[in-house]
């Protein structure tokens, strides 16, 4: 059964990348930096993303696309904390295009999706993309067979088509579990 890796040579964040993201993403958040929200990025190791986590965050297109390497990067609030977000273009011979996403920072554990474009929304507030984050740590040293891969829990995320204060195009995600708890309910 073919097993999944962390490669790390598709990650992309260096620190000047990451301070304009910051910089980007909190000037359309402003509401996030009034609530006290950190905006550091996660240090390492400390990235957990749990099948219960909500996130929100923004990906923006990279002026200087390197071959192989990310479209779009961005970061997302993951339990306050600020951590990067990357995503490449897929094209699978006769397959929808996709984004496959990748979170974590340099270094550290990172978590793996894949973000599709709605085809036929409802309304003009329903998302523009649709996608999952897997909640398998990845760390370089771990592999996960294919069936642990496929059972892994996912959160669920989406995005909309939006223009920053700047002008520029960028999807604004959102994620939350794809599962509600009994508690969560009141009936």
């Amino acid at each position: 059964m073919p097993t999944k890796k962390f490669n790390a040579s598709t990650q992309h964040d260096s620190t000047a990348d990451l301070a304009t993201l910051e910089t980007k993403v909190a000037v359309d958040s402003s509401a996030d930096a009034a609530s006290g929200t950190d905006h550091r990025p996660a240090s390492r190791g400390s990235l957990v993303l749990a099948p219960t986590a909500r996130f929100d965050g923004a990906l923006f297109n990279i002026a200087e696309k390197r071959p192989d390497g990310p479209v779009m990067s961005g970061l997302v609030t993951l339990e306050g904390q600020r951590v990067g977000l990357s995503a490449f273009l897929k094209s699978p011979d006769g397959k929808k295009q996709y984004l496959s996403l990748s979170m974590g920072e340099e270094g550290s554990v990172h978590y793996y999706g894949k973000l599709f474009r709605v085809d036929g929304k409802f309304n003009d507030t329903s998302p523009d993309y649709s996608g999952y984050m897997k909640t398998l740590p990845c760390d370089g040293e771990t592999d996960y067979s294919g069936e642990q891969w496929d059972a892994a829990p996912q959160v669920q995320v989406f995005g909309w088509k939006r223009r920053s204060a700047d002008g520029t195009a960028r999807i604004a995600l959102s994620a939350s579990p794809r599962t509600v708890d009994d508690a969560e309910l009141p009936l």
